[in-house]
């Protein structure tokens, strides 16, 4: 008996020794401290957000597509010259009814409707002569002189960029604009 005590007692004997007891693994993710709860919320908010603007600006953008659409589908079956020029001619006066308020784009015509087109576009196309090609084209009778399809390709080409480029124009610009109009009708 006595040797059983004896090797109960070593404490060199491997008898004695117990295996060692790991805790369980713990996943270094979670539980996630408070402060990735708020980035993934605010995450979130900024996202709903962001998709919220992209739908009002793809909202407030849709005259725009579909004024383009209806240019395509008049060049791929043109008229006649002169009433395509015509339907231009209207898709414009629509497309700028639908962008801007029809108090200050309604009556606008000749010179002062093609300063206008200028002015929200950007670039000089329709006073340089081009506006007044469309209008003779437009509104002239039958018999009118051979129009070159370049001419007409300039007219398509400066009405699709007018339309996807238009950008709104302050009120001092706009009565200029239409400061020409009330300066023709009382002439």
């Amino acid at each position: 008996m006595r040797a059983e005590t004896s090797e109960k007692a070593d404490p060199a004997s491997l008898s004695g020794l117990h295996d060692i007891v790991l805790p369980e693994p713990v996943a270094p993710w979670w539980p996630l401290a408070p402060g990735w709860y708020l980035l993934g919320g605010v995450t979130l908010l900024l996202a709903i957000w962001g998709l919220w603007l992209m739908r009002q600006r793809r909202l407030a953008n849709r005259y725009r597509l579909e004024a383009v659409a209806a240019l395509h589908a008049l060049r791929r079956d043109p008229p006649d010259p002169g009433e395509t020029a015509a339907a231009i001619l209207v898709l414009l006066k629509r497309t700028a009814l639908g962008a801007y308020p029809r108090i200050d784009v309604a009556g606008l015509n000749g010179a002062a409707w093609w300063r206008f087109l200028d002015l929200s576009g950007g670039k000089t196309r329709f006073t340089d002569g081009l506006g007044d090609f469309a209008e003779k084209l437009a509104y002239a009778q039958h018999g009118v002189e051979e129009t070159s399809s370049r001419d007409l390709k300039r007219l398509y080409r400066a009405a699709e960029q007018w339309i996807r480029r238009h950008r709104p124009l302050d009120h001092s610009s706009l009565s200029a604009a239409s400061a020409d109009t009330a300066y023709q009708t009382e002439a």
